[in-house]
């Protein structure tokens, strides 16, 4: 009782939590409406981190402090995907260097990704384009508000979150919100990673 946080601090607490969580479920219904529009347009798509991320964190998963919504597009979807932008008239603006574009859709702001990774290497790049191109044929579906997200197989997925890790390292900076997502990934999944394709990944792009 001695060290309870003064009544202002507390209440400042659930205020900022009430915050996440209802920002939370609006990721999540924007999220659903995306991917069911995606699919009825035949555009092949992966949501990978954010709301993914979140969904590791259990009965806490409203609570994990969002952002935007990061899709990859199937590069040969990638014209249908800009013909479903100009449709529906949505602005969007173009970041040629991290190969993505961004819009606001329905107040959230969506990035649509046709690489996941710039590197620096010529040869790291064009084996990462390897690996990208076979994310398509082993995918899993992770439940967002009882729809089936589909997203990066398990040891995919490991991959790009500490390649991820690294580039925020090296660019931005770190936050706790990533080396958390990256534990409880670990927690819930270490068994599953395959660990040799792991680490022929991770070294084959240049990191030791």
């Amino acid at each position: 009782k001695q060290k309870r946080p003064a009544t202002k601090i507390l209440l400042n607490w659930y205020m900022a939590s009430e915050t996440i969580r209802k920002r939370n479920q609006v990721l999540n219904q924007v999220l659903v409406r995306l991917m069911t529009e995606l699919e009825k347009n035949q555009i092949s798509a992966l949501v990978v981190k954010g709301q993914i991320c979140g969904a590791e964190y259990g009965e806490a998963k409203l609570f994990r402090s969002s952002g935007d919504i990061d899709v990859l597009i199937n590069l040969d979807d990638w014209k249908k995907l800009l013909e479903w932008v100009h449709i529906h008239q949505l602005d969007y603006s173009s970041h040629a260097a991290e190969k993505h574009i961004e819009i606001d859709y329905f107040g959230v702001t969506v990035e649509f990704h046709h690489h996941l990774m710039a590197l620096s290497s010529t040869n790291a790049s064009k084996y990462w384009d390897e690996i990208e191109g076979g994310f398509w044929t082993h995918t899993r579906n992770v439940v967002i508000d009882e729809y089936p997200v589909r997203t990066l197989d398990i040891t995919d997925t490991a991959a790009y979150l500490l390649l991820h890790i690294h580039h925020h390292l090296l660019t931005e900076g770190i936050g706790l919100r990533q080396i958390c997502d990256f534990a409880l990934f670990l927690k819930n999944h270490s068994s599953k990673i395959d660990r040799i394709k792991l680490n022929e990944r991770i070294l084959r792009v240049g990191h030791r």
